[in-house]
This record gives C-alpha cells, sequence and structure tokens, in this order.
C-alpha cells in the first residue's frame, strides 16, 4: 500500500482540517514523521486505521476532539501488484452520540484505475471493511496493526506469537495461503486418492493369484481349438443358410400361389357384382353431364316461384291500400256531414273568421307538402327514367308496353303519387325482368317455356290491373282538382257563404291530398 493523501479533521488535536500530501514525501524514497510527544504523530497512523477499518489500533472510542461531536477522513493510496494496481479513496465520518459512544454518518470506497477514471463506489460500513480486507489490503484489522501500523511496544506481540500464529499471519500478509494451509489440503486429498486407487488394484489383482505360465499355455491351446471348432461351425452355419434361402423362394412361391388362388375365387363370387357396379358407374357419368342443366332448371323453377310469392304480397298490400281508402272516405262522409250540421249553429263572426283563417292556414301547408310531393315526383320521375331504359335494351319485342309506360310516366310526372305506389311499380318492373333473365336461363337449358310464358303474362294481366286502377285514381284527382279550381273562382257576397266555400276548398285538398298518398 502507497499513501498519496490524507485529510482529517476533529480528530484528537486535529480539531480543523489537515492535509497531508504524502505524495510529495514518497518521490525520494523513505521518509520520517518526526515530533514532540502530542504533536499528533500517532493520530496521522490512528486516521489512516479509522479510515480503512474504522476503529483505531489502541482500541479507544474517545478519540473525536472534545469541541466537536464529529470527525471526518479522506484517505487516497494505491495497493496491488502489476496490472492489478489500482487507485482507491475512502472517506468516512463518525460523531459521537447523546450517550458518548460512537456511530458512523457514512463510509465510502472509491476505486480508480491508474488513468484516474472512476471504475466502483462501495458504500456502507460494513460493505467497505469487507471489500477492503477481502480485495483491496487482503489482511484484516489485527494484521494490519501488527504489520503495517505497529504502535510502539507492539513490536514484542510479533515476535512472541507462536509458530502457527506467526506462520498464518506471514502468509496473509504475504499472500501465500495457497502454499500453506490450501497446499497441505490438496496433498492430503491427493494422497486419499491414490491411496484409493491402489487398494482398487491389489483388489484386481488378487483375483490372478494361481496365474502361472503352464496355465497360460494350456488356456492358449485350448483358445485355438475352440477357434478351429468355430470356424468349422461357420463352414457349417453357411451351407445350412444357402440351403434355406433356396427352400426359403419355393415356400413363399407356393404361399403366393396360395393367397393368388384364394384372390381368383373370391373374385369369381363377386363378379356379378362388379358387373352391376360398372354399369352404375356408367350410368353415374352420364348423368353428371345433365346435372348442371337440371340445377339451372330448378333455379329457375325456385326465382319464378319467389316472383309469384311477391307479386301476391304486392296483390294484398294493393287490396288492403284499397279498402284503407274507402275507410278513409267514410270517415271523411261522417265528418263532412257533421261539420255541416255543426256549422248553421256557429253564429259568432269572430268564430267563422278565426275558422278561415285556420283553413287558409292549412291550405298554406298543403300547398307547401304539394309542393315537396312534386320535388320527390321529379326525383321519382328520374329513377323511373332509368329503369325504363334498362328495360328497353332487354325487352324490345315489347314495344307496346314501352309506349304505355311513358305514358305513364308522363301522366305521374303532371300528378304526384305516394312514394308506396311508385315503389309498387318499381317493383312490378323488376319482376318483369327477373322474368326475363329466368327465360334467358331456361332457353340456355333447352327446357319448355310454356309455363314461363303463361306467368308473364299472368303479370301483364296483373299489371294492367294496377294500371287501371291508377288511371281511375288520376281521374278523381282531375275531377276534385276542377272542382276546387270552381269553387276557388267564386266570388260569394256574404260571410256565411265565402265561409262555407273556404271550407269546401279545403276538403277538397283533403281529397286530393289522401288520393295523391293512395
Amino acid at each position: 500500500m502507497k499513501p498519496l493523501n490524507l485529510k482529517v479533521s476533529g480528530l484528537n488535536s486535529f480539531l480543523q482540517e489537515e492535509e497531508i500530501e504524502f505524495s510529495k514525501l514518497v518521490e525520494k524514497g523513505l521518509f520520517g514523521i518526526f515530533g514532540p510527544t502530542g504533536s499528533g504523530k500517532s493520530t496521522i497512523l490512528d486516521a489512516i486505521t479509522l479510515a480503512i477499518y474504522g476503529q483505531v489500533a489502541r482500541k479507544s472510542t474517545s478519540y473525536i476532539n472534545t469541541e466537536t461531536d464529529k470527525l471526518y477522513i479522506s484517505f487516497e493510496f494505491e495497493a496491488g501488484n502489476g496490472d492489478s494496481r489500482k487507485k482507491y479513496k475512502i472517506e468516512r465520518s463518525i460523531k459521537r452520540t447523546k450517550t458518548g459512544g460512537i456511530s458512523t454518518v457514512f463510509a465510502k470506497l472509491i476505486t480508480y484505475d491508474m488513468s484516474g477514471n472512476e471504475e466502483s463506489i462501495v458504500e456502507k460500513a460494513t460493505e467497505v471493511r469487507r471489500e477492503v480486507e477481502k480485495n483491496v489490503i487482503g489482511l484484516n484489522f489485527e494484521d494490519f496493526i501488527k504489520t503495517v501500523v505497529l504502535p510502539q511496544g507492539k513490536f514484542s506481540e510479533f515476535l512472541t506469537l507462536s509458530g502457527a500464529e506467526r506462520n498464518k499471519m506471514l502468509e496473509r500478509i504475504l499472500g501465500l495461503e495457497e502454499y500453506g494451509d490450501k497446499l497441505t489440503d490438496k496433498i492430503n486429498q491427493r494422497r486419499r486418492q491414490v491411496s484409493t486407487e491402489l487398494e482398487i488394484l491389489n483388489g484386481e489383482l488378487s483375483r490372478y493369484e494361481g496365474v502361472s505360465t503352464e496355465n497360460i499355455e494350456e488356456l492358449k491351446k485350448e483358445q485355438k481349438n475352440l477357434l478351429e471348432e468355430e470356424e468349422k461351425l461357420k463352414e457349417e452355419i453357411s451351407k445350412l443358410n444357402t440351403e434355406y434361402e433356396k427352400y426359403k423362394k419355393v415356400w413363399e412361391l407356393q404361399q403366393q400361389l396360395a393367397l393368388d388362388e384364394v384372390k381368383y375365387e373370391k373374385l369369381l363370387e363377386n363378379k356379378e357384382d362388379i358387373e352391376q357396379k360398372k354399369v352404375k358407374l356408367e350410368k353415374g357419368t352420364n348423368a353428371l353431364s345433365v346435372i348442371p342443366h337440371i340445377q339451372n332448371l330448378e333455379k329457375a323453377n325456385t326465382d319464378i316461384l319467389k316472383n309469384k310469392q311477391s307479386l301476391e304480397i304486392q296483390k294484398v298490400k294493393l287490396e288492403n291500400l284499397t279498402n284503407e281508402t274507402k275507410e278513409k272516405e267514410k270517415e271523411y262522409n261522417l265528418a263532412y256531414d257533421k261539420k255541416e250540421k255543426d256549422v248553421p249553429l256557429c253564429r259568432d263572426k269572430k268564430i267563422e273568421v278565426e275558422q278561415a283563417i285556420e283553413l287558409e292556414e292549412e291550405k298554406n301547408k298543403l300547398e307547401n307538402e304539394n309542393k315537396i310531393s312534386i320535388n320527390k315526383r321529379e326525383n321519382i320521375k328520374l329513377q323511373i327514367e332509368s329503369l325504363t331504359n334498362k328495360l328497353n335494351e332487354t325487352i324490345k319485342n315489347k314495344k307496346d308496353i314501352e309506349e304505355e309506360i311513358a305514358k305513364k310516366e308522363e301522366y305521374i310526372a303532371k300528378k304526384s303519387i305516394s312514394s308506396e305506389y311508385r315503389e309498387k311499380v318499381i317493383a312490378g318492373a323488376r319482376l318483369e325482368e327477373r322474368h326475363l333473365e329466368n327465360l334467358d336461363n331456361i332457353k340456355q337449358s333447352n327446357k319448355s317455356m310454356d309455363d314461363i310464358l303463361v306467368e308473364i303474362e299472368k303479370l301483364e294481366k296483373d299489371k294492367s290491373t294496377l294500371e287501371e286502377k291508377l288511371n281511375n285514381k288520376n281521374t278523381e284527382i282531375e275531377k276534385l282538382e276542377s272542382k276546387k279550381t270552381e269553387l276557388s273562382n267564386s266570388k260569394p257576397d256574404d260571410d256565411n257563404t265565402r265561409l262555407s266555400l273556404s271550407k269546401s276548398i279545403f276538403e277538397t285538398d283533403g281529397k286530393i291530398k289522401k288520393y295523391t298518398e293512395v
């Protein structure tokens, strides 16, 4: 170990911080520390010991200066040999407790390489001491104070140590542990191992105590005879193997012949069944070519059935709408009759005027709704025209139907109809388009088209019926519009007549709205 720097404060006579640069003192080799008694020579050694191990050689705890309660030590040094030599710095602070004892505030060991780069830090007093004793100095506290720091009057103790104690201490100081007890342990272990192996070999040799040269010669002759006998047996085995292989092939052929005969008999028994399966296979192969046509026909029949069901649903909806229209007409007539009875009872002019105003507001509301219906009608017209163009491309031989549809579209453009009825008309066109697709599929499969044509004619008749009902509704709407125009052009003189006229116009608008919704 080579000391480099020591800083100490609060230790014995060193109240203020004192610093000693050992690195300058060791430049010329050996150096000495001289001074009168009490000047602090032993305190320097105590500071080094206290920094490294946390205790002093004199085994005293009253080393903190009486004018302070805490001491601080920083000790830098080098230790190690060759490439393993490194620089170390230990910092330690100790304080006096209230009970008069001492307590370590902190302890830290910092390791540097020889270039001054920090490698590791160890903290806590116990960890620092363990690292110093094991890896840094290699000496415990007792060995250190008996060799490195030897207080006055303590050298005689080293000389009076027993041989074994002195040897162990010198082993630790000089790093000769592996040549002391460790080497002795290795020698003893090897000796026990060799003794065990020797006993095993002696046991093996005891098995051959009766062996002599004459016995060996007799055993060699016996071995020779056995070898000759072995050769003879090998020749006989070879001959037997040759004969075995020869007769083995004959035996295998006989076994195979027997198996073939059994298979032949079974085939004869199953000949009729095989012929029947062969015929079925041929029929099945022929049937495979017809399956696609059958599947196409089944698909066409399924589509026709779905179209019929859809048409029936549309018929039921139309019938329900017709019944609802009749019910609404009855309700309207009842309400109208009730109104005709109640109007003569209303004599108050103010009430009549207010009713007229309400009717006028309702009329304006209906006119706004009529404008919205016209916009919807225009959008519907565009959709119907698009569907009509697609229908014209696929049904070239239906000129009459196209002309009729064009007329209906022109008429629909003038009169607003309900979105539900319009959807029914479009659905009818889609049904007709699906029927045409079904006709193409049936033509491809070379099947009869009579049933499908009958169904198409039925659908066309139903379509004509629907168009006729639509014409009737449109005619009724025209009549109501004409009546409304006449009522609007008339100019009554008195208030009662004017009120009655407004109510008639309102009722007419209600009927027009009802028919347009249908």
